[in-house]
């Protein structure tokens, strides 16, 4: 029975809609077991990620414990750990490449009340002039940070707090104190922040008891307690780099304490608001001894770890495989239906093609031909007769012979040999550039393409056809695009830059002569170079194959190429080493786009040897001066014209006593002490009008204190191109040791080292003086000459450490009653001498006899016995004679001396 119309159309429709629906139910119910299966490896992965991110935070903060452990042992091993040897232990620990995140290593130590002065200046006498104790408010007992290191930087700012004084450091202090263990306080703001970029900070301590002390209990604990080694911590340095590739994984919130308050919160890994996760975790951590609780939960990249696609996948395979099932349904159902379509719609098609084949033909203005190869049959259109100047008519008969009696002899043996490689199979299809003799007798350049699109049975070309196209233009375009090439590629081989031109896709499309002999010189071989080398090889890939230090400038390359090729910027630069086996060679390379047909960029390389090597030497002299420039030794300076500080080393500051800001507000005129300035503002004067190219001199300095320095100055000036004066640079030594140690040899060179009276040398050198003065001014002057009664008794009976004890009081006696102005040296043994200047004979008797009543009444203790009693003899003379020398007046003074020991001792007498 035949079924209506309407029956049938609804059944072709009906199956295939079917067989859709099915389909994607299966689909929907694979995808859902799929995201089951998703979902279950997800959590497995996660909670795998949890216990390692837990056991990295436990094995880092273990580690730690470890570094002060090794502190605490240095000393339990040493009565007294100096500063340099706390510094030499934690420099070993090289803190920042083996401990991240770790501040510090240092040693407060417990001050009582009693003893913070002294400990103030005990400090401070070891170059800390500035050190206190902070906060200053009065406390029975302080605790300050008295070694930390590395001592620079933000570290500088903890030396001398005291962490005691603050409730969350105090109760870790004390909890440490009492356990004797390692403890870890809670959340603080460590004093090093310096209010940029602040982080959340804890700290670990490790409590220092006595040596040899018994620390069984609390309170022996607390008795012997002298200090503590800590670190301070902050979390986020503390944290960076601990996950390795996989950080971006986890969403990390750490807490202190136990609960998850916005006031506890330490570290935030990825600072979002963490909204509540499908899946998370919060584990509670024990750190040594105090609780941190953390929060937990993936982040999206996380599931680029587990194959979380699984379901889109299944949903995309369900989909497709549901639509082609669906189709072939349908195309089983309407087959003979389609088929009469196609049918139609293909002859309609061939018709059309027809059509439009004869419209692109006659429009491009091509010729075309088709030749029976068998019998030589030719048939060309009327445009093959026109590209060489005729009609086709006037070309009949019409044959192969036809195309032989106007092309070149030359190019018809080259069409020939083409014709038979496209017979033979050799080539898909025939192609010749050909020259034909135009109607007016010139060559004209052709292009004949074509193909052979009938065989014998026996295997031979039957049919053949193609176009026939005009390409005289191309080709002079080519002549003169040839010369073009030929002079562009005669200036790049004049360049001594290395260039080669990459296409878009980084292929090496030409390079310059330079460029092929730099690969040649560096051994790589034609082979691997193709032809002209490298043509042909992908630069781009090749710069992601290098080795070793070439490695990471390789990339850096890649990276800078592709972003010009991408036009993400304008241009790049690199310099890198490309060290050969015989040298070490620099070069720099500029890659620049190519707007030319298709896109590209041109890589100049210029060998930079000698300027890297001229920058590298500068930068080891910089390095070197700046080595030199911090070092404690002398002070070192950069000043400008202006008399102003540019820059100044950290010995200048300690030897003016000003911090580097103070300093760098004044000038060097301003320090500079008065008497001094004068002498050095006129050689910075010469210096400056370029008289001198430098200059030394010794200068005082006025420190912050008002302390006056005397120092050795040297200052040398660099000069710009134009000869001006850029900057100055100063040494500045001070050398109060040596104008000390100078005055102390004057010292030593003038006086009796007994007596502290001038020797016989200096007295004589006065006397001379005074004796000129005299003269010359006709001024009195009279001249002492006095000697020990009976010294050789006093030596004999008390021995000579009581001699010189005599010798010293008499000393001391003749500088209390003479004047200042008054000369008093010690001639010999137990005889001085004494220039009395503007003092007439009558004076000089008065002096004399003072003098020896003074000595007369006066007794030298010993330790046992009676004291002892000494007398002396004093002889006077007075300048009379202006012809006289003081050799003269001496001898006068001394007969006048021995007159008084002949004649009964304890006298004075006058010569």
């Amino acid at each position: 029975m035949k079924l209506p119309k309407y029956f049938r159309l609804n059944k072709s429709i009906a199956f295939p809609l079917l067989t859709l629906i099915v389909s994607l139910l299966i689909t929907y119910q694979a995808v859902n077991i799929a995201k089951i299966e998703v979902k279950q490896k997800t959590q497995v992965y996660f909670d795998y990620r949890v216990r390692d991110a837990t056991n990295l935070i436990n094995q880092r903060m273990q580690a730690y414990r470890q570094v002060l452990l090794g502190a605490a042992g240095l000393f339990k091993t040493s009565n007294n750990v100096e500063r340099h040897e706390f510094k030499q232990y934690v420099e070993t620990l090289d803190l920042a490449k083996n401990y991240p995140g770790i501040q510090g290593v240092g040693f407060s130590l417990i001050v009582p009340s009693s003893k913070k002065t002294q400990h103030i200046a005990s400090i401070r006498s070891e170059g800390f002039p500035e050190y206190t104790i902070r906060p200053d408010s009065q406390r029975e007992i302080y605790t300050s940070i008295v070694y930390l290191e590395p001592f620079s930087g933000r570290n500088l700012r903890a030396f001398g707090y005291d962490m005691f004084s603050e409730t969350v450091r105090h109760a870790a202090m004390q909890k440490a104190i009492d356990s004797g263990q390692t403890t870890l306080s809670g959340k603080v703001k460590l004093v090093q922040e310096t209010g940029k970029q602040e982080q959340a900070g804890f700290l670990m301590y490790m409590p220092i008891y006595s040596n040899g002390t018994n620390n069984d209990t609390p309170s022996a604990r607390r008795e012997h307690i002298i200090g503590w080694v800590y670190a301070p911590f902050r979390m986020n340095d503390l944290m960076d780099g601990l996950f390795g590739e996989y950080a971006s994984d986890l969403g990390i919130r750490i807490f202190d304490g136990e609960s998850m308050s916005g006031g506890a919160l330490m570290y935030d890994s990825d600072g979002s608001s963490h909204p509540n996760a499908e899946i998370s975790k919060t584990v509670h951590l024990q750190i040594v001894d105090h609780p941190w609780t953390m929060h937990i939960r993936p982040l999206p990249i996380m599931s680029s770890r587990v194959e979380t696609n699984h379901p889109k996948l299944v949903a995309i395979i369900g989909t497709i495989i549901s639509v082609l099932l669906t189709l072939l349904i349908w195309f089983l159902a309407t087959g003979r239906d389609r088929a009469i379509h196609a049918a139609k719609s293909m002859n309609n098609e061939l018709i059309t093609e027809r059509q439009r084949l004869s419209s692109i033909i006659e429009g491009t203005h091509v010729g075309t031909w088709e030749w029976n190869v068998q019998t030589g049959a030719t048939n060309f259109n009327e445009y093959w007769a026109n590209i060489i100047g005729y009609e086709l008519s006037e070309l009949e008969p019409i044959s192969i012979e036809t195309w032989m009696k106007f092309v070149h002899p030359d190019d018809a043996k080259v069409s020939g040999e083409l014709l038979e490689k496209h017979f033979s199979g050799e080539l898909a299809y025939y192609e010749c550039e050909a020259r034909m003799r135009h109607k007016d007798g010139r060559w004209i350049w052709v292009l004949d393409r074509g193909k052979v699109t009938a065989w014998t049975e026996d295997g031979k070309p039957s049919l053949m056809a193609g176009t026939h196209q005009d390409i005289t233009e191309r080709k002079h375009a080519d002549i003169v695009l040839s010369d073009a090439q030929a002079f562009a590629n005669s200036i790049l081989n004049s360049v001594p830059n290395q260039i080669i031109v990459l296409d878009n896709n980084g292929v090496i499309v030409a390079t310059n002569a330079s460029w092929q002999n730099f690969a040649i010189e560096n051994g790589l071989e034609s082979a691997k170079l193709a032809t002209h080398a490298g043509i042909g090889i992908n630069y781009l890939q090749a710069t992601r194959t290098g080795t070793e230090v070439s490695s990471r400038n390789g990339m850096n390359a890649y990276d800078g190429i592709r972003a010009v090729l991408d036009g993400r910027i304008p241009e790049f630069y690199l310099e890198y080493p490309c060290h050969s086996p015989q040298q070490i060679r620099w070069f720099s390379m500029m890659v620049s786009p190519l707007d030319y047909k298709s896109k590209g960029v041109v890589i100049a390389h210029t060998n930079i040897t000698d300027r890297k090597e001229a920058e590298l030497e500068k930068q080891n002299i910089q390095k070197r001066f700046n080595a030199f420039y911090e070092l404690d030794l002398v002070g070192l300076a950069i000043t400008s014209p202006e008399k102003g500080w540019v820059s100044v080393n950290h010995c200048l500051c300690q030897m003016l006593g000003y911090s580097e800001q103070e300093l760098m507000s004044l000038s060097w005129e301003e320090l500079t002490y008065p008497d001094d300035l004068a002498a050095d503002v006129e050689q910075f004067n010469n210096m400056l009008s370029n008289e001198i190219q430098g200059y030394s001199l010794e200068k005082r300095f006025v420190s912050k204190t008002g302390r006056v320095i005397p120092t050795l100055l040297v200052v040398r000036c660099s000069r710009k191109d134009n000869g001006e004066v850029d900057y100055i640079v100063a040494m500045v030594e001070d050398i109060t040791e040596r104008k000390n140690l100078e005055l102390e040899l004057t010292h030593q060179a003038h006086l009796d080292y007994l007596t502290g009276l001038a020797n016989r040398r200096h007295f004589m050198e006065q006397a001379e003086v005074e004796l000129s003065r005299a003269i010359r001014y006709n001024t009195p002057l009279s001249i002492l000459m006095l000697d020990i009664d009976l010294f050789k008794n006093v030596n004999d009976t008390y021995g000579h450490q009581m001699g010189d004890t005599v010798l010293q009081v008499l000393s001391k006696t003749c500088q209390d009653i003479l004047r200042q102005v008054d000369v008093v040296g010690r001639i010999g043994g137990e005889e001085f001498a004494v220039i009395l200047p503007e003092t007439e004979a009558k004076e000089a008797l008065e002096v004399a006899e003072r003098l020896r009543e003074a000595v007369a009444s006066m007794e030298v203790a010993i330790p046992s016995g009676l004291p002892i009693h000494f007398t002396i003899s004093i002889g006077v003379t007075t300048l009379h004679d202006k012809n006289v020398s003081i050799d003269m007046l001496l001898n006068q003074a001394d007969k006048a001396l021995y007159e008084a020991k002949e004649t009964g001792r304890n006298k004075v007498c006058v010569g």
